[in-house]
């Protein structure tokens, strides 16, 4: 009976372990991790549409100014990227010639 309880006791103890060192961080990479980065793009979606708008409105030397002049009240990091052909998928690519705002979402690019 007592060896039953230790082999059990160690089946146990070794079904946790393996719990908390695989499955756990495994989960928390498929699952938890897109799930986040999938609610801040919802969130700073409506943002960045804005500020996208905005900025698109003003000449390109005025940019620079108007997100240093916005940039503490923001809440994240502020940039102009200059157009970069190979980050952008080719689809992406005519999107964005057409005029197009944002054709890739994950990046949280203004697409301007």
């Amino acid at each position: 009976m007592k060896q039953a309880l230790l082999i059990l006791s160690a089946l146990v103890i070794s079904s946790v372990a393996t719990i908390q060192l695989i499955v756990f961080p495994n989960f928390q990479d498929m699952v938890l991790f897109p799930a986040r980065q999938l609610e801040l793009e919802v969130l700073a979606s409506g943002a960045i549409d804005l500020l996208s708008e905005e900025l698109q409105e003003l000449p390109k030397e005025q940019r620079g100014a108007y997100l240093d002049q916005i940039r503490t009240e923001f809440g994240f990091i502020l940039s102009i990227q200059p157009f970069d052909r190979r980050s952008f998928s080719y689809d992406d690519q005519v999107e964005l010639e057409k005029g197009g705002r944002n054709p890739r979402r994950s990046t949280n690019r203004l697409g301007i």
